[in-house]
């Protein structure tokens, strides 16, 4: 969906930006739901069907999605945090590993002064 999350949608499935007036509206989408015309998502449907509350949320999503716009500021916040969760992971790096070698170099240390 364009205009959703930070990233603006995702690519995984096909673009459901324009669905809701593809679909003819309300009622085209809500019937197109109801009797799940989708090959990808019919068997994945068969046996549980959508209810009424879950079809009537599913349209009234779709039919604002395409209003929704990104806010300027959230690409600077997703950028944000992948620099500060690649600092922690760094520290915890630090933190955990500072001693990785010490069972290897104090007798290589040990006998390089003894030789």
């Amino acid at each position: 969906m364009a205009g959703v999350g930070a990233l603006g949608g995702g690519a995984l499935g096909p673009d459901l930006t324009g669905s809701y007036e593809k679909y003819g509206g309300a009622q085209g989408l809500g019937s197109s739901l109801e009797a799940m015309t989708f090959p990808t998502m019919a068997p994945i449907f068969a046996g549980k069907p959508l209810t009424v509350g879950e079809r009537a949320d599913l349209v009234a999503f779709l039919a604002a999605a395409p209003t929704q716009e990104r806010t300027a500021g959230a690409a600077g916040k997703l950028i944000g945090l992948s620099v500060g969760l690649a600092v922690l992971i760094v520290l915890a790096a630090l933190v955990f590993w500072r001693r990785r070698l010490t069972g290897v170099r104090r007798p290589l240390v040990s006998s390089a002064r003894e030789g």
